[in-house]
């Protein structure tokens, strides 16, 4: 029964002394509505319509049914007739309650009190079909899981502004960057310039007088470690006085040392094998910063996933003690499968 709009109301009378259904005394029935514990009034529809085997039917116009609990009340004038409302009291639904319309297992109708639209029309999707075993497997899938890496990584760097986001500090570093136009600014001022990525010279207004001296502390036997720099650790040549020009040119020519590599992978490797925190319960940002985004796709591949199909059809995702973060709604028209923003 919706709030404030006209509906119908069954009862059933039948023989207190017998139990037995009654039938043929619509005439003599009547009955009262109470709106929300208020004072019983006698419904606009004096007599109900019989339909059979002792059950009658009220007309309830929508100012008898404007409340959140709706009691009615049926007597018969008939002796040891007693009638009982099916059911005697009800809660509303609010006015325009949307209800589905379902035929073959999939829904064909979204129905409110003032329209009716038939979901037949698939507007932006064509030429796909889903996997006989649904939702969950594609959530599970490797392919679904890379796809969104790919997007994640393609991701332009320009919009990601966020303060204290692993987008702003990638966006600042790119070329034309705020961080890459602070180093521009400082090569500038002490005017330093470059030629094909290397730097070739070094100069101040005061010729160098500018620059700060290196503590003598700094550089002690104590401080180098035992064959830090060895014959062996320089390659054949890569220093002669060609390398120290007047330009300073010649230090574009110092190779690069394969042994490096292994340095960089491993500060790489500790960086990536750096443990992330479950989120918490909470909406998922649209602007995540990497590290959440990656976690919100890790927890959906690694923990609990409901696909929930009893009451709200949801597809919820769990943390690692059991505990619901988020989930988003899904419908299925039969023709289209829709996923709802997470919440």
């Amino acid at each position: 029964m919706q709030k404030n709009t006209a509906g119908k109301w069954v009862v059933f009378a039948f023989n207190v002394t017998d139990n037995t259904a009654t039938t043929g005394d619509a005439a003599n029935i009547t009955a009262n509505m109470r709106i929300d514990g208020g004072a019983a009034n006698a419904i606009d529809d004096l007599n109900p319509t019989e339909l059979s085997d002792g059950y009658y039917i009220f007309d309830i116009t929508a100012v008898e049914a404007n409340g959140d609990n709706l009691l009615l009340t049926a007597v018969s004038a008939t002796g040891s007739i007693s009638v009982i409302g099916v059911p005697g009291a009800v809660w509303t639904r609010p006015p325009n309650f949307e209800t589905l319309g379902i035929t073959a297992g999939a829904v064909d109708t979204v129905t409110t009190t003032t329209t009716a639209t038939n979901l037949t029309t698939n507007n932006d999707k064509t030429g796909y079909a889903l996997s006989s075993t649904g939702a969950d497997l594609i959530l599970k899938s490797s392919t679904f899981a890379l796809a969104i890496a790919d997007a994640i990584w393609d991701e332009l760097l320009a919009g990601h502004v966020t303060a204290d986001s692993s987008g702003l500090v990638l966006n600042e570093w790119q070329d034309g960057g705020r961080l890459d136009a602070i180093l521009d600014a400082r090569m500038a001022e002490a005017s330093i310039t470059t030629s094909a990525g290397a730097v070739t010279t070094v100069t101040t207004a005061t010729n160098l007088t500018n620059l700060p001296s290196i503590p003598a502390a700094w550089i002690t036997a104590a401080g180098i470690a035992t064959d830090a720099i060895t014959a062996a650790k320089i390659a054949a040549a890569a220093i002669t006085d060609s390398e120290f020009t007047a330009t300073g040119t010649g230090l574009s020519a110092i190779p690069w040392n394969a042994a490096w590599d292994t340095e960089v992978e491993s500060e790489v490797n500790d960086a990536l094998d750096t443990a992330i925190a479950e989120l918490g319960v909470a909406a998922p940002t649209a602007t995540p910063t990497v590290r959440t985004g990656v976690m919100l796709m890790y927890m959906a591949l690694r923990n609990k996933l409901v696909v929930q199909t009893s009451g709200t059809d949801a597809i919820e995702v769990y943390n690692d003690a059991g505990t619901k973060i988020a989930s988003k709604l899904i419908t299925d028209d039969g023709a289209d499968y829709t996923e709802a923003e997470m919440l």
